[in-house]
């Protein structure tokens, strides 16, 4: 999935998606579209616990369908 993909279906700017990726703060509702946008394409993300940190998980048979890159 392009960048620009997984932004039309968050429905939030590519820059947006730039942003999260460096890891600058954005609106709470922008991060939420994204995980909501990444986790109907198969992606699970996994709440930090008390000896691992937060993460994520892709569904079996997905590995193919997911990934994106902000240059695209």
């Amino acid at each position: 999935m392009s960048a620009v993909d997984l932004a039309r279906k968050a429905g939030v700017s590519k820059r947006s998606l730039v942003r999260i990726e460096a890891c600058k703060p954005v609106e709470l509702e922008t991060s939420m579209r994204v995980q909501k946008a990444l986790e109907q394409e198969g992606i699970e993300f996994v709440p930090e616990t008390e000896t691992k940190g937060p993460g994520v998980f892709v569904r079996k048979g997905q590995v193919r369908k997911v990934g994106f890159q902000i240059g695209d």
